[in-house]
């Protein structure tokens, strides 16, 4: 499914992403998931992160899901559909952090032009 967001430039194609301009900076969802995510993403800031590659593994999931659940400008986003996923953020009531279960018109984050 295509992000419903701009991702940053740098952003591994796949479900996980950064939305391009929301990153503070604060490194919180890179040291969750230090193996899928840096701080290389857009130009000319280095410091917006971007996941770097998607998870391969059950385990770096969970690292993506950890990233999502510390992010606090919703910028760190799930754009899939994969059910066991969508249903480990919706039990955590992590809702807005998905493309597939959050309504976009409520979160004002700008929408993916491509």
């Amino acid at each position: 499914m295509k992000p419903k967001y701009e991702p940053c430039p740098g952003n591994a194609p796949g479900p996980f992403y950064v939305v391009r301009g929301e990153c503070l900076a604060c490194w919180a969802a890179v040291d969750q998931a230090p193996e899928l995510m840096d701080g290389d993403g857009e130009p000319p800031s280095p410091y917006h992160c971007r996941f770097h590659r998607q998870p391969r593994t059950e385990e770096e999931v969970g690292q993506a899901l950890d990233a999502i659940a510390v992010c606090c400008t919703l910028g760190v986003r799930y754009a899939g559909t994969d059910k066991l996923i969508l249903d480990r953020l919706a039990s955590a009531h992590h809702f807005q952090w998905s493309d597939v279960l959050a309504d976009p018109d409520d979160l004002g984050l700008p929408p993916n032009p491509s």
